[in-house]
C-alpha cells in the first residue's frame, strides 16, 4: 500500500540528489506540454506517474497545477497573478512571477515564483544541442507554475493527485524509455556532455585505480568548498532565516560598505564573474548582485511535484 506525501527538505546531499532527479524529470516532461500549448494543443494530462529507483513517483503536470489553482479559487479564495516576465542572461532566461493569495477573510500572502531555463536543448533523436526558440516562454510559464505550488499548501496538491489517480483519467504514465532519454538529456549542462558509455568507462577506470582501491571520504570540489565557507540566508525581513539544503534560493552578504568584498568570498565572486555571472555548481546556479553586494544561489530545477 502506498501513501502520497508532500515533498520535504532533503536531510543529506544524497537525499537532495534523489529529490532533484525526480523533480527534474517532471520539469523536463512539462516542457513538452508547454510547447504543445504554445502551438495550441492543450493536453488533458494532469498527473505524472512513473517508476524510479524502485519507487512510484507521482506529481502534477503543468496543467494539473493550473487545475489546482482553479480549485482554490472555486473554494472562495482569490489568486492574483501578475504577468510573468523573463530576464535574459548569457546562457539562459530567468522567469519571474508574482502571485498573491487572498483568503475569504481578506488576509493576503505574496510569493514569487522563479525558474532558470537554458537557451539550448538536446535533440532526443540526434543528440545535437541547438537553440531553444521557446526558452523564454518556458521560463515564464514554469515560474508561474512554481509560484502556484509555493503559495498553495502541499496537502491540497496531494489531495488533487489522489483524486486524479482514483478516477483513472488524466494520468500521464511515463515509460522507462522516456525516463532514460530524460536522464541522458540532463547530463548536458554547462560543461562538455559525457555519453553514458564514456561515463561508465570513466567510473570503471576510477574504481580500478590503485589509489582508489581503499574507501575514502568523498572530497568536495573547490567550488563547493567556497560556498560552504559563507553564511547563507533565505527570506526577507522578519521572515529571514538560515538557508538549508533543499531551499529554492538563498543569499549571502559578501560586500560591506567601503570595505569591498570580503576576502573569504572573493574566490567565489571571481568564479561567478568568470562564468559571466551564471556559475553552475551541482543542481544550483550562483549569481552575484553587485548593487546589493550579495551572492545568490538558486535551484536550477526547483521542486514542482508531489512524491509517493
Amino acid at each position: 500500500m502506498s501513501t502520497t506525501q508532500a515533498p520535504q527538505l532533503a536531510s543529506s546531499s544524497e537525499d537532495q540528489e534523489e529529490l532533484g532527479e525526480k523533480f527534474a524529470i517532471m520539469d523536463i516532461l512539462d516542457e513538452k506540454l508547454i510547447v504543445d500549448a504554445i502551438a495550441g494543443v492543450v493536453s488533458d494530462e494532469l498527473v505524472y506517474s512513473f517508476e524510479l529507483n524502485g519507487k512510484t513517483v507521482k506529481g502534477l503536470t503543468i496543467f494539473g497545477t493550473v487545475l489546482l489553482a482553479r480549485e482554490v479559487v472555486d473554494r472562495g479564495c482569490d489568486l492574483l497573478c501578475e504577468k510573468p516576465v523573463a530576464e535574459e542572461r548569457e546562457k539562459s532566461f530567468k522567469g519571474y512571477c508574482k502571485m498573491i493569495y487572498v483568503s475569504p477573510n481578506g488576509h493576503k500572502l505574496e510569493v514569487w515564483g522563479t525558474k532558470i531555463q537554458s537557451k539550448t536543448i538536446k535533440l532526443r533523436k540526434t543528440g545535437e544541442i541547438v537553440d531553444n526558440p521557446n526558452a523564454e516562454d518556458i521560463a515564464m510559464t514554469k515560474a508561474q507554475r512554481n509560484a502556484i505550488l509555493k503559495i498553495i499548501p502541499p496537502k491540497t496538491g496531494v489531495e488533487l493527485i489522489e483524486r486524479v489517480i482514483a478516477s483513472g483519467k488524466g494520468i500521464k504514465r511515463v515509460s522507462q524509455q522516456e525516463i532514460r532519454e530524460i536522464k541522458e538529456i540532463r547530463q548536458v549542462g554547462a560543461s562538455v556532455a559525457v555519453s553514458p558509455e564514456q561515463k561508465q568507462s570513466q567510473e570503471k577506470a576510477h574504481s580500478t585505480s590503485p589509489e582508489n582501491s581503499a574507501p575514502s571520504t568523498p572530497q568536495k570540489s573547490p567550488e563547493e568548498q567556497m560556498t560552504n565557507s559563507l553564511t547563507w540566508f533565505t527570506g526577507e525581513g522578519k521572515s529571514r532565516k538560515k538557508w538549508e539544503p533543499g531551499c529554492e534560493s538563498g543569499f549571502s552578504n559578501v560586500k560591506f560598505g567601503d570595505e569591498g568584498i570580503s576576502n573569504i568570498a572573493k574566490p567565489l565572486v571571481k568564479a561567478i564573474k568568470d562564468a559571466k555571472n551564471e556559475l553552475r555548481i551541482g543542481s544550483e546556479i550562483f549569481t552575484y548582485d553587485e548593487t546589493k553586494g550579495q551572492v545568490w544561489r538558486e535551484l536550477a530545477e526547483p521542486p514542482q511535484g508531489k512524491l509517493v
